[in-house]
């Protein structure tokens, strides 16, 4: 049996929209607490969490495709587990999220602090399902495809094979 793909590909986007979602948050909040706009030197941070969210967007279709292709080799007890269901619900409601910012930005540059605050806001939201999803995820790896509960499996220390 092959390796799956999808887990190898998933840290990226999840990597990038936390990080533009950060980076979102860094920026309204030093207008809102120092006045002005977040300064750093050589970058310009609208500009650099809008290529996070655009590398991330790009990573999410690979991670997509690769997820639906693992899916089909997964056992069909696993396939038709609502946990899968949900887990993939709830990643799609965070790349919806992160899509329609990276669209949304890259149509209407933020020019008001209302715009960057829900902006990172969305984002932010976003994230939040990506950690509820990758929960899901985690249920699904170590719980349904193995054969019982984690918890009933044999315990192996660091040294054992």
């Amino acid at each position: 049996m092959r390796h799956p793909l999808h887990p190898a590909i998933v840290h990226f986007p999840i990597a990038c929209w936390v990080l533009a979602a950060l980076l979102d948050l860094g920026i309204c909040m030093a207008a809102a607490l120092l006045g002005g706009p977040l300064r750093i030197p050589g970058v310009e941070p609208a500009a650099a969490s809008l290529a996070l969210l655009y590398v991330g967007d790009a990573f999410a279709l690979a991670a997509i495709a690769a997820g639906l292709f693992d899916y089909a080799s997964l056992p069909a007890r696993v396939q038709d587990s609502p946990t899968l269901l949900r887990h993939m619900a709830w990643m799609g409601a965070a790349t919806t999220l992160f899509v329609g910012v990276s669209i949304w930005r890259s149509r209407s540059p933020l020019s008001s602090a209302a715009a960057l605050w829900l902006a990172a806001a969305l984002e932010l939201a976003g994230a939040l399902c990506l950690v509820i999803g990758g929960y899901l995820a985690s249920i699904v790896v170590f719980r349904e495809l193995a054969h019982g509960d984690v918890a009933s499996a044999p315990k192996r220390g660091l040294g054992s094979p």
